[in-house]
């Protein structure tokens, strides 16, 4: 089900993927309202992902954020 989001990128502080997670979340609430905002520590940086969803919702968020010029990749369960 809900094993899928997307992913807006790495960022160098925490602060500004948490800060990128609340904007977007806040631009397109009917998207991302009832999804989960979490910052996973990476090798590169930290990413900012918006999780719960089902590989449908997150294609339709994904598609929904880069029509106003947010880069975002969809994400899918782990292997």
């Amino acid at each position: 089900g809900r094993v899928w989001g997307i992913s807006l990128g790495c960022f160098g502080p925490r602060y500004n993927a948490e800060e990128v997670l609340l904007k977007t979340g806040l631009a397109d609430m009917s998207a991302l309202g009832g999804t989960l905002r979490k910052v996973q520590s990476t090798p590169k940086g930290y990413e900012a992902n918006f999780l719960g969803m089902n590989q449908e919702m997150a294609g339709l968020a994904c598609r929904r954020l880069e029509a106003r010029r947010i880069d975002c990749d969809v994400i899918g369960p782990p292997s």
